[in-house]
């Protein structure tokens, strides 16, 4: 449901964009406006068959990319479109686990982390910070031989 969300929204934000544009937008922006929306719509024809069916409108006839024409009736259906509220949730992307498991893989999370904490002190200048908070305060930690976080090596019984 999620993914079907973020598609109705981004063909609704796109026709709205060709619909309120068409004047004011340059020829060639348009044109490309206009063939991403295609993508899209040939992409998403299920989403847009089962909006078809809630208004009561012939379904679209697409058997290719090729044979979307982007009419104004085309615009003006995707543009009414019922509007979806996404939730946070729906706005979240992997975008900040794909950067650590990133970072992670070369070995550099220790740089990293002391980069946005330095970050951190200069664009927000805090005034107060727990006893004990430093730029260079160790990331990772280390554990006892028999301390249950000890990560142990398989095959390794304790």
């Amino acid at each position: 449901m999620r993914a079907a969300n973020i598609i109705i929204q981004q063909i609704t934000k796109t026709a709205c964009t060709l619909k309120k544009g068409k004047l004011t937008i340059p020829a060639e922006k348009y044109e490309e406006i206009k063939s991403f929306l295609a993508t899209v719509v040939f992409e998403n024809q299920a989403a847009l068959a089962m909006h078809a069916k809630l208004e009561h409108l012939p379904p679209l006839p697409i058997a290719s990319k090729e044979d979307i024409e982007v009419t104004d009736a085309l615009i003006q259906f995707c543009y009414k479109m019922p509007e979806i509220k996404l939730s946070n949730k729906d706005k979240q992307s992997p975008h900040g686990k794909i950067v650590v498991e990133q970072i992670s893989k070369e070995g550099k999370i220790s740089e990293f982390i002391k980069l946005w904490r330095t970050n951190f002190l200069t664009a927000m200048e805090p005034k107060y910070l727990p006893l004990g908070w430093r730029v260079e305060h160790t990331v990772e930690r280390s554990f006892g031989v028999h301390s249950k976080f000890n990560k142990k090596e398989e095959g390794e019984d304790n």
